[in-house]
């Protein structure tokens, strides 16, 4: 009797234990989902808070273009007739871009995306240099800053626009270098440009397309002179530095870079493929 009795206990303490489990693991997924409630409301609080700041921020971009007429026509579809980049108001140093292929371009990088005031008592305190670009269409003249890294001042002086990250790029391909930098060799040169232009297809200013341009080259082989047949020319690159422009001639198995006085062969296996790519 006192074995089945044994039994039947250990047997009551193991549905115990069985119920105290599942109790457990109710009471644990029960405080998972809770948790995840709140997680999930916080979210929507998030996106609902973005979602009237977006849309604040458009209203308030709406106002300010009918206020402004002109700045419709910051936009990406935009072909300007000419533009003239400056350092400052009065730059005697200015470059003035007739090129039809960046001028097809430009208008991307000035699509304003939002406006808004600056909290900086003194405007904003920029990373990358500022630049003034005079843009010219139908024999009307308008001005626009580079203030910040993807942010412009326009039509009103406490009024600053974002715009494309690249923006500044523009005043980094035609204007003189400042004096504390130093880029030594060419490719080092055309990974430091503010744009890259193939053929005459397009120009790209973003940062990381002009470096992948020629990244691969750190691969190659630079030789002493020119090869014996280097074959068919297959694309030509043109790197804008500061004011000079930087040629990277590409062929099957080699690349030639010319520039700024100085020339280079570079042996790279498949490099008619490899440079000819686009970066994702």
């Amino acid at each position: 009797m006192k074995t089945r009795h044994y039994r039947m206990s250990g047997f009551v303490l193991l549905c115990l234990i069985i119920v105290y489990a599942s109790c457990s693991n109710v009471q644990h997924y029960e405080k998972k989902m809770v948790e995840k409630d709140r997680t999930i409301g916080e979210l929507q609080h998030l996106l609902a808070m973005r979602t009237a700041s977006i849309s604040e921020g458009r209203s308030l971009l709406d106002r300010t273009k009918r206020q402004y007429e002109w700045l419709r026509m910051l936009n990406a579809d935009t072909k300007w007739d000419k533009v003239v980049v400056r350092r400052f108001v009065g730059d005697a140093e200015a470059r003035t871009i007739t090129d039809p292929v960046f001028l097809a371009n430009i208008g991307a990088l000035l699509h304003l995306e939002s406006v808004g005031e600056t909290d900086f008592p003194s405007g904003y305190q920029s990373d990358v240099g500022t630049y003034v670009y005079e843009l010219q269409k139908q024999g009307e003249v308008y001005s626009v800053q580079v203030v910040h890294r993807g942010v412009i001042q326009a039509a009103a002086n406490e009024l600053y626009f974002e715009v494309d990250g690249s923006v500044h790029q523009l005043g980094v391909a035609f204007m003189p270098k400042p004096a504390f930098l130093k880029h030594d060799g060419l490719v080092s040169k055309m990974a430091s440009s503010g744009a890259v232009k193939r053929g005459e297809s397009y120009v790209q200013f973003a940062p990381f397309r002009v470096q992948s341009r020629v990244a691969p080259l750190a691969e190659g082989e630079l030789l002493k002179g020119a090869p014996d047949q280097a074959g068919e020319r297959l694309e030509i690159f043109t790197f804008y530095y500061y004011g000079q422009q930087l040629l990277m001639e590409v062929y099957a198995d080699y690349a030639h870079l010319t520039g700024d006085g100085s020339e280079e062969w570079i042996g790279l296996q498949d490099a008619g493929t490899t440079l000819l790519g686009e970066a994702g």
